[in-house]
């Protein structure tokens, strides 16, 4: 198996393909905008379209850097990546889970075509190719687990998968 073979893999399982952990597809499936910009009171968390939006933005962050183009964007804090502009909106919140499905997609295509030759080719920012995939995996993995932890204490999870 080639590297990119292996961080293809990662990418299915980290978006879609359950593995020893939930995937990021099916915690974002079935919400309704209420639910996904729900926070728990007393506490200072991000919700859950806060949090697919803070995903959605390195997603097409890393979409640019393997196609070579800037980002119009690509100026906002990571702060300003967690903003949703109107959160009781449910058209908008489908639209984010679709782009997200886009973006992953399309993702997939890029690097489905690359070969352990353009492993360490460095990207606009500077780092290799392939670390930079891998960091962008743990990343969304990381932010599933808080998506589900959310969920859970809401109620929306089910208790038994």
């Amino acid at each position: 198996m080639s590297k990119f073979e292996l961080l293809v893999r990662e990418m299915r399982h980290a978006y879609d393909q359950r593995d020893w952990y939930a995937p990021l597809k099916p915690a974002l499936e079935g919400l309704s905008a209420q639910q996904a910009s729900w926070r728990p009171e007393g506490y200072g968390v991000n919700t859950i379209w806060e949090t697919a939006n803070h995903l959605l933005y390195y997603k097409r962050q890393l979409l640019h850097y393997l196609k070579g183009v800037e980002m119009s964007n690509c100026s906002q804090t990571n702060n300003e990546t967690f903003k949703v502009d109107s959160p009781h909106d449910e058209e908008a919140w489908r639209q984010t889970v679709l782009q997200i499905e886009e973006v992953q997609q399309e993702l997939l295509n890029i690097v489905g075509t690359k070969n352990d030759e353009d492993f360490d080719t460095l990207l606009a920012d500077g780092d290799p190719m392939g670390n930079y995939i891998s960091s962008l995996v743990r990343h969304d993995s990381f932010h599933t687990g808080q998506i589900i932890q959310l969920r859970k204490l809401q109620g929306s999870w089910p208790s038994k998968r």
